[in-house]
């Protein structure tokens, strides 16, 4: 049998080696495959109407090639196949899709390319883009939408500032894509290089404002003479006598007897690729930033998106592969008040024949339906008014058979779908028709007011449908990747109605707490204020106060910033990335729990059900604790869709009956039981009493005992002693060394000892963000560089090599019972082994992280398995020799 199974780990050694020794540099780039990731677009847009920046939010899918070789160094080639991104502008609502491919024209594409030969990581970007624009010219008769396009690719590479960055990993969470500066091109497609890029003086560069370039000569025929800034733009007047010959409506759009100076406005053109700058548009400068960071969350119950309070959240929808069949919504536009009326709605759309279309109306606040009139006309007419009734979904929409048409039917029981679209402030209430156009033109909709009629909100999409809690079918965040049903909760805890089950907080149980808590990323309750200069503070005195649906970051100095916004950086409030969510006047989403990792760090195929295991606790009137029999101060665990248990009970934490737990980080030991071995922090709900008896609130961070203790107080997050932490997700730092001891017990002071835990990198190393020269590892753990003693005599060489490889491949299958403590493991593994294929510790790892890198592993488990194989595998490459 032992022979079998050498064979087996010989058989999955030499696939590894296949896939990673083979073509060392190509590891840590990613492989074929595709990403569907959160974005936000920012457009500077220029058009009659001024200078408007534009911020879009929505989702690209990028799909991958292999890692191939290219001069020595490894490249990505990759195709940007799809993109949905809707924001609001001064005119309406803006749209933007990635523009189709027509044979090798308005090809999206793009390339990560490895800075060097030896390592993947750092490496350079770029993203070609072309895109649809859908907009609102109001101003034009009818009031028609128009789609306008970029002929000249729009070229995003990484930069912070001006100054191109490199990417350190992909997906390149947290990094913007800006548009590079576009020189001696015809973005026009007029047949002439851009004229505001003239070499005016002969000396080979454009536009006189870069550095050292000259200004304009004498008697070169130009009135500016010496000043190289005639109009305000610097510089960039190109002689009078290149223009005579083509003055059009692009030509000089200044006034000013020159042509366009602008050399970072890129013309957005037609369908006939021709630009009217009149009355036209171009891009000035395009920003297309990935999400900070991939979490999983939830909302409180009763938020206007109507999402499941138990329900598990996301950016991302998991499973792109294939990708949805439907064509999401996309917005054609959407209006609030029309022409002063505030209960009135009207858009007017140009329809293409054969187009289906779906109007929804709603009201503007959550709480107040009422009669509603809609008219739907291409001509006006009087046609007889139908009673609808029915439509409260978008899959019953009313069918609109022939125009004009007159609706009228009461909104007051309607009711919003989760994943719903909302825009132009729609709060409720919504009520859903649709037809297609039978012939091209222009088609106008309204809601007209009657005597009880709330405020109106109205607009009109294409496409097939949207999110909902059976799947990611939509095109927006949040998308629900762990449904109520799959953290093992009863059915009437995760049906739509009632006291449902409410999500309180969350851990997937890899956070990392071996020190103390050093930074904390968090969410605030219902009325939290923050300290003055807060992050809290600033978004509480927007005008429409709104922190509870954000995430904010505290290094406990007092203040806190923001992460993540719920609905993004829209209106006169700061903002972050979007999580999706609502923030209305007077009904907003709550960010109720909340944990740095996507699902797919429990849930890897992605299917909705976890295999690995979810820590939560749930609210005080969720209808499964009694049904079970737990409380809301139980930390419960469940996995594979099963029935919860009791992971940690209330009890072992030190609280008492009628707390309510409201926050949880957890780092697990991997053994499944709560103790001694584990890491936990939490937070209580107000009124809890145990907050009382320790004289803490609920803004405090606590760690277990007889009674609690405060770790952190609400000061130091930035918060009023009376705020309420509702969420968090803990980051710490590893424990600081003490000075006068001896980590590795080597017999050198810690304070003079570079390499703490003995593992054969220096601690600066460990620390660096280069992890085939050790980085990225904890400096106070032996176990995340896997370099095993070799050789005779055996000793550990700072690299890991085929012969560590082979090294663990011939110990595969032994073990020790009971397993090794981390002290035993840790004195042995700096001890001479054994002849194999004898167990020992140095050659056994107790398995991966959550959602940490594939090298940051736990102390042994006693057993050395194909896991231990693929994990020194893993580190092929990675060497600590200076």
């Amino acid at each position: 049998m032992r022979v079998l199974q050498l064979v087996l780990a010989f058989g999955a050694l030499l696939v590894m080696v296949v896939f990673t020794g083979a073509d060392r540099t190509a590891r840590a780039l990613p492989a074929a495959g595709s990403d569907r990731l959160p974005v936000v677009a920012t457009i500077d847009m220029t058009s009659r109407l001024g200078n408007e920046t534009i911020v879009l939010t929505g989702w690209a899918q990028v799909e991958r090639e292999a890692p191939h070789d290219e001069g020595g160094v490894d490249v990505v080639d990759m195709e940007i196949v799809s993109a949905e991104l809707v924001g609001a502008s001064s005119i309406g609502a803006i749209s933007v899709r990635e523009r189709p491919n027509d044979g090798a024209d308005y090809v999206s594409s793009g390339e990560i390319r490895s800075l060097q030969s030896d390592q993947d990581f750092p490496a350079s970007s770029f993203l070609d883009l072309f895109v649809d624009v859908t907009v609102p010219i109001f101003f034009f008769p009818g009031g028609e939408s128009i789609v306008v396009h970029n002929e000249g690719v729009f070229r995003l590479t990484p930069r912070e500032a001006g100054v191109d960055v490199e990417l350190n990993a992909w997906p390149p969470l947290g990094v913007a894509y800006e548009l590079e500066p576009i020189f001696g091109v015809d973005n026009d497609s007029d047949g002439s290089i851009d004229e505001d890029t003239a070499d005016e003086d002969g000396d080979g560069l454009y536009d006189e404002d870069q550095p050292g370039a000259d200004p304009p000569t004498p008697g070169s025929g130009n009135p500016c003479g010496f000043d190289p800034d005639c109009d305000n733009q610097e510089g960039e007047d190109p002689p009078l006598d290149y223009c005579v010959q083509n003055v059009v409506d692009i030509c000089d759009d200044d006034g000013d007897g020159e042509m366009d100076e602008d050399p970072s406005c890129v013309p957005l053109v037609n369908p006939g690729n021709i630009n009217n700058m009149k009355a036209g548009f171009c891009v000035r400068n395009l920003t297309l930033e990935f999400a900070p960071e991939l979490p999983s969350y939830s909302v409180a119950r009763g938020g206007p998106t109507g999402l499941h309070p138990a329900d598990i959240l996301a950016l991302t929808p998991g499973d792109v592969d294939p990708p949805p069949p439907s064509e999401p919504l996309s917005l054609v536009g959407c209006n609030d008040d029309f022409v002063g009326f505030d209960r009135w709605a009207q858009v007017s759309f140009l329809a293409t024949a054969g187009e289906t279309y779906h109007v929804q109306v709603g009201s503007w606040s959550s709480s107040v339906g009422g009669n509603l009139v809609l008219d739907v006309f291409s001509t006006p007419g009087a046609p007889t008014a139908t009673s609808v009734s029915g439509n409260d979904d978008f899959a019953s929409a009313w069918t609109i058979t022939a125009l004009p048409f007159l609706g009228q039917q009461s909104t007051s029981t309607a009711t919003t779908q989760t994943g719903e679209p909302l825009f132009c402030a729609m709060g409720g209430h919504t009520v859903w028709y649709s037809f297609t156009a039978s012939a091209s033109g222009t088609v106008t909709a309204s809601t007209e007011a009657t005597g009880d009629v709330p405020d109106t909100v109205l607009a009109v999409y294409i496409g097939d449908g949207f999110g909902s809690s059976a799947g990611p079918s939509g095109d927006q965040a949040p998308f629900v990747r762990i449904p109520c049903a799959s953290l093992g909760l009863t059915a009437n805890g995760c049906d739509s109605s009632g006291a449902v089950d409410d999500l309180d907080a969350l851990s997937f149980g890899a956070d990392e707490l071996a020190g103390d808590i050093s930074e904390l990323n968090f969410s605030v309750g219902p009325g939290a204020q923050g300290l003055a200069g807060s992050a809290v503070r600033a978004q509480r005195d927007c005008p429409s106060p709104e922190p509870e649906p954000d995430e904010f970051h505290a290094a406990f100095n007092n203040t806190n910033d923001q992460v993540l916004d719920g609905n993004g950086p829209i209106g006169t409030c700061p903002g972050a990335f979007p999580l999706g969510l609502l923030e209305g006047a007077t009904v907003r989403d709550d960010l109720d729990a909340l944990y740095g990792q996507d699902p797919a760090a429990v849930d890897a195929d992605t299917n909705g059900v976890p295999e690995q295991p979810v820590y939560f606790s749930l609210d005080a009137i969720s209808p499964s604790l009694a049904t079970f029999g737990f409380s809301a101060a139980d930390v419960l665990k469940t996995v594979n869709g099963g029935v919860p248990t009791v992971y940690a009970s209330a009890a072992a934490l030190g609280l008492e009956a009628g707390d309510d737990l409201d926050a949880l980080c957890l780092g697990e030991s991997g053994n499944g039981a709560y103790g001694l071995d584990d890491a936990l922090a939490f937070s209580l709900a107000p009124g809890s009493p145990t907050l009382a008896q320790i004289g803490a609130g609920p803004g405090d961070i606590l760690l277990p005992g007889n009674p609690p203790t405060v770790d952190h107080n609400a000061t130091s997050l930035g918060l009023q002693a009376t705020d309420d932490v509702n969420a968090f997700k803990c980051l710490a730092l590893p424990p600081p060394k003490d000075p006068d001891g001896d980590t590795d017990g080597d017999g050198i002071l810690n304070s003079e000892d570079p390499d703490d835990d003995n593992d054969g990198c220096t601690d600066e190393q460990e620390l660096d963000s280069n992890p085939s020269q050790g980085g990225l590892r904890d400096p106070h753990s032996f176990w995340d560089f896997f370099d095993v003693p070799i050789g005779e005599p055996a000793v550990r060489n700072q690299s890991i090599s085929i012969g560590d490889v082979g090294a663990v491949v011939a110990r595969f299958g032994t073990f020790r019972e009971p397993p090794p403590t981390k002290e035993e493991s840790f004195a042995e593994a700096l001890m001479p082994p054994p002849p194999a294929p004898a167990y020992h510790a140095a050659f056994d790892r107790g398995g991966s992280i959550a959602g940490a890198n594939p090298w940051n592993l736990r102390p042994p488990d006693g057993a050395i398995t194909v896991g231990d194989i693929g994990a020194v595998v893993a580190q092929f490459g990675h060497s600590c020799v200076e």
